[in-house]
This record gives structure tokens, sequence and C-alpha cells, in this order.
């Protein structure tokens, strides 16, 4: 029953929005539910997960159960009932007004991905280091241990440029599609990507090109592209989350802990993708000596570096109060909108947390998906598809709200800002002659 609890949840909580939006154009949803199906579904279903922590599994399906149904209930609400964003109507959305900015957007794409390139490769030129390329990749690429020190000074560079390659490499490759001409383009994407592999992001090198192919298909009329693209979506994840054994077997890379060839596919995947058990061992501490956040960490990552009350941060506090977070080989856990609720409130920030974040969700995905239409190109498409990721990301998502992402934000509001002057202005879905 536990088992089931959770599953369930989990899926309102990651997929939701299908509820509200069943379109191929949620391309959040379909990268959710392939990151769902890695680290619930397989973890839950074929692996023994609930051994070490079965005094609180209970307790765990049931928070994500309450959440679960507040937070679709607050999606389903807000998507009816949620006021027009006025302050987003200068942004170009419809796909009449950004069919006249495109040569522009190229354009401003082209520079904004050479400084995303330039402070990547700044980055590693002055740190001494590539992390991919590091005598300890892992160590390197969380810039751990003798790692550290090299990084603190370029921190802002590489996190910025970073931040602004992977908003740009779908959009971009999606202007590529549309025209084959525009090499360099092409060329910039190759680049990035070359240097996302670089830093050892995993699923991140190949998920901007999946985002891209997801705007393909979904606009496509062939439906088995569809099921195709799915299943491409959930073997990346997979392939992210055994991607430590792949190194250590094949490779012969160092690696996070001891990599058995006893283990069983599922349990690979459980280990590389590891939500579920790092979760239970989260609210596990937390119950045997809960410290309640009041909200502390909601804000906590618009603080930089270490800050005690980011929430990448305090989870390992948490799960590790005696060991120095510098030293452990993780960027912070995954934890569900529930948890974070419980840790901030107790019991009835649970529903509260998810209810609020849920109406919020709603209205902003009942926003976006009004400017895509059949007739949206590729590029036009992708833009709004970013922009209801990144606006949720840093606008709405009250419980990881996170300072990192600032950059790709601005970047993403400069294209949609990149108006030329003319005598239409836009109110709401459509335009308006100045002098009629």
């Amino acid at each position: 029953m536990n088992a089931f609890l959770i599953l369930i949840s989990m899926f309102l909580l990651m997929c939701g929005t299908y509820f509200i939006w069943p379109s191929r154009y949620n391309i959040p949803a379909h990268i959710s539910l392939a990151l769902y199906v890695v680290a619930w579904v397989i973890p839950v279903v074929f692996t023994n997960y609930g051994v070490e922590y079965e005094t609180y599994i209970s307790s765990f399906a049931a928070i994500l159960g309450v959440g679960g149904a507040f937070y679709i209930a607050g999606m389903i609400f807000g998507s009816y009932t949620f006021p027009k964003i006025s302050c987003l109507r200068p942004i170009n959305l419809l796909n009449s007004n950004f069919e006249r900015i495109r040569r522009s957007v190229d354009r401003k794409i082209s520079v904004w991905m050479i400084i995303g390139i330039l402070l990547m490769i700044f980055s590693f030129a002055k740190m001494g280091f590539v992390p991919a390329m590091a005598d300890d990749p892992i160590q390197a690429k969380f810039f751990r241990g003798s790692y550290q020190d090299a990084y603190k000074s370029v921190a802002v560079f590489f996190r910025t440029g970073k931040a602004i390659l992977l908003l740009l490499i779908p959009i971009a490759f999606c202007s590529w599609f549309e025209n084959r001409k525009k090499t360099r383009l092409l060329v910039l994407n190759i680049l990035a990507i070359i240097l996302m592999g670089a830093a050892f992001t995993r699923t991140a090198v190949l998920m901007g090109t999946l985002i891209a192919l997801g705007i393909y298909v979904a606009g496509s009329r062939k439906k088995y592209l569809f099921a195709i693209y799915i299943t491409a979506l959930v073997l990346v994840h997979c392939l992210g989350a055994t991607s430590y054994y792949l190194m250590f077997s094949v490779f012969k890379m160092k690696t996070v802990g001891a990599m058995s060839q006893t283990l069983s596919f599922s349990e690979l995947i459980a280990i590389g993708s590891p939500d579920l058990r790092d979760n239970l061992k989260f609210l596990t501490k937390f119950m045997q000596s809960p410290e309640y956040t009041y909200g502390r960490t909601f804000i906590g990552g618009l603080v930089p570096y270490h800050f005690y009350w980011n929430p990448a941060v305090w989870t390992l506090h948490v799960i590790l109060p005696n060991v120095d977070v510098n030293s452990t080989y993780s960027g912070g856990l995954r934890i569900p909108m529930p948890v974070w609720g419980y840790t901030a409130f107790g019991r009835i920030g649970v529903p509260v947390v998810c209810f609020l974040n849920g109406v919020a969700k709603g209205g902003l995905v009942r926003y976006a998906r009004t400017y895509i239409e059949e007739q949206s190109s590729p590029m036009h498409a992708c833009m709004v598809v970013s922009f209801l990721m990144y606006a949720y990301v840093f606008l709405y998502n009250t419980v990881e709200i996170s300072i990192y992402e600032l950059p790709a934000v601005i970047v993403l509001l400069s294209l949609l800002n990149s108006r030329r002057k003319s005598k239409y202005i836009m109110l709401g879905p459509r335009t308006v002659n100045q002098g009629a």
C-alpha cells in the first residue's frame, strides 16, 4: 500500500500538468515522466528499497499523498481562476508577434551563446583543470577537496556561462531545424555541448538536444515519433543513472563508492538516481531530530556559495550532521514539495505549501499554453516552453528558488523583449494598430 501511494503521489507531483495540459508540447512533463520512471518506478517496483527505513515509510507515503492531492487540486484551481499576469504583457510569446523579431532573436542567441562559451572556457583556463579530464573527475565535478579553491575564484563566471548555455542549446537547435543554413548556430551548439560534457553534467549533455527534438516531434503528424521520443528520454535518464558504473567498469575512472559487478540493472539505476533512498534517509534523520526551517530554505538558494539554508546545503547537513559538506560528493538532494512543506511548518505546511505552489503552476501553465498554436514554428514553441520552465523555477516555485537560475531568466527575457519599434503593440492574445 505504501509503495502504491508513493508512486501515485510522485506522479501527481512530477507530471500533474498533464491534467491541465494534455499536449505533446508539454515538454517539461515529458522530461519529468522519464525521470519519474527512472528515479521512482524502477527503485520502488524492482528493488528492496524500504529495508533500512521501515519505521518511517508510512509517514513518508502519507506526506506525499496529502501533498500530491493538494498540489493537483491547487493546479486545477489555478488553471481556471488565476488572474491575468499583466506584468508579463510585454513578453513576446504571441506567434505572429514573434515572427517579426525572429532575425533579432537569432542574432541575440548567437551573441549570448558566444558569451556563455567564453565564460566557460575562461573558467576552465583560470581553474587549471577540466572536470571530465581531472585525476578525480567526480570530486572535480562537484569542486570538492583540492579543486574547491580554484573554483571559488571563477564560480560566478562558470555558473553564469553554464546557465546561459543550458537555456540556449534547445532554442538554437530549434532555430537550426527551421533553417539548416544557420551553420553558425549549429557550430555554437556543438561547442556548447562539448563544454557541458567537459563540465561533467551527465544528462544535461543531451537534455538540451532532447528538448529541441521534443518540440520537433510535437509538431509532427507522425504519432509513433512521440512514443520513440518518450522512450529516448527514459533511456537517457537510465544512461545518466548508470554513468558512474560505466565510468568505473569500462573506463576505469575513479567514482563514488564501490561498484559491484553482481548488481542488477535496476539496482544500478537506483544507486545512480537515489531519490527514493535519499528521501527516506533524509526524512528519517529529520524526524529523529526535527528542526523546522520556517521557510528559510525557500529563499536560501538566493544566497550564493555554501549558505547554511541553501536547500542543497541544508539537506546535506540533515543527513550528514557531523560532516563538512565541502567534502561530500553531492550537489544536494532532490526533495519533493510535500517534504519541503513538512520540514518548514510541520503537518500544516504540507497541504498549504503544495496547494499554493499548485495554484501558481496551474496559472502559469494556462498562461503559456495559450501561445502555442498549431502553426507555431519550432523555435517559437521552444521559446514558450523555455519560458514556462524557467519562469516557474525562478519566479513561482517557492520551495527551491535559486540565484543560479537568474542569468538564464535574464537572457530569456532579453530575447522575448527584443521587439523592434513598430506601430503594433500586443494586447493579450492579439495585436492592435496604434494608429487605428
